[in-house]
C-alpha cells in the first residue's frame, strides 16, 4: 500500500495484525543502511553513538522529530492499503524486529529491543518498560485471553508479567544457555567449542 518509506528497505520487518481489529496492522522497519553492526547512522553517513541516530537521543537530549526516511514504526488501519510513519523511538531495527499489539486494544503494542518498549497511544509514543531483569528482548506472546498475560524472551531467559508489562517475574526454573559465538578446532575430529 501507499505511505511505507521511501528509502530501501534493506533488513528485517516486523508485522502484527490487532485482534480486536484486525484492520490495523502495525510494522517494524529498518529503513537505509544500518551500518552492518545494527548501530544507527548519522544523517552526515557517520556512525551514531548509542542512544543517537535512528531516531534516538543522548541523555538529556531532545530527541528529534520523527523521520520516515529512517528505521521505525509503520502502522496501517485499512488493511495495508495504506500506511502512516508514526515513531523512529525503537532499538537496533536489523536485529530487534519484533512488534506485538494488545489482543484486545489496538492502540497498545509492544516491541522488543535491548531495553522493552510499550506504546498506549496506537504507536506514536513508546516507553520503556522498567523492571525486567535482563536485556535483549526478541520474543514477545501476550496471552489472547488475558491480555495483562505477557511472556518476554531475551538473553537472560524468560520474563512474565500479569499486569501489562508493569511488573516481572523471572522464571528461573529451566536449564538455558544461550550461544554466542560457535567453532570448531583443526583436529580430526575436531572439537566444538
Amino acid at each position: 500500500g501507499t505511505g511505507l518509506p521511501e528509502n530501501p528497505i534493506i533488513g528485517r520487518i516486523g508485522l502484527d495484525i490487532a485482534r480486536s481489529k484486525p484492520s490495523t496492522i502495525y510494522a517494524s522497519i529498518e529503513v537505509g543502511p544500518s551500518g552492518g553492526t545494527g548501530a544507527g547512522v548519522n544523517d552526515d553517513g557517520t556512525l551514531a553513538q548509542p542512544g543517537q541516530g535512528r531516531g534516538g537521543a543522548g541523555r538529556g537530549q531532545v530527541p528529534p522529530p520523527p523521520d520516515p526516511k529512517k528505521s521505525g514504526i509503520w502502522r496501517s488501519d485499512d488493511s495495508g492499503k495504506t500506511w502512516r510513519f508514526l515513531s523512529n523511538q525503537g532499538d537496533r531495527w536489523m536485529y530487534y524486529s519484533q512488534i506485538r499489539v494488545d489482543p484486545t486494544n489496538p492502540e497498545i503494542a509492544y516491541q522488543g529491543g535491548a531495553p522493552f518498549f510499550k506504546s498506549v497511544d496506537g504507536g506514536t509514543n513508546w516507553r520503556q518498560v522498567p523492571g525486567i531483569p535482563h536485556s535483549d528482548h526478541h520474543a514477545i506472546w501476550i496471552n489472547p485471553k488475558d491480555n495483562n498475560h505477557i511472556l518476554l524472551g531475551n538473553d537472560g531467559g524468560l520474563d512474565v508479567s500479569y499486569d501489562q508489562g508493569e511488573t516481572w517475574e523471572y522464571i528461573n526454573t529451566m536449564a538455558l544457555g544461550q550461544f554466542y559465538g560457535i567453532s570448531a578446532d583443526m583436529r580430526k575430529p575436531y572439537y566444538v567449542c
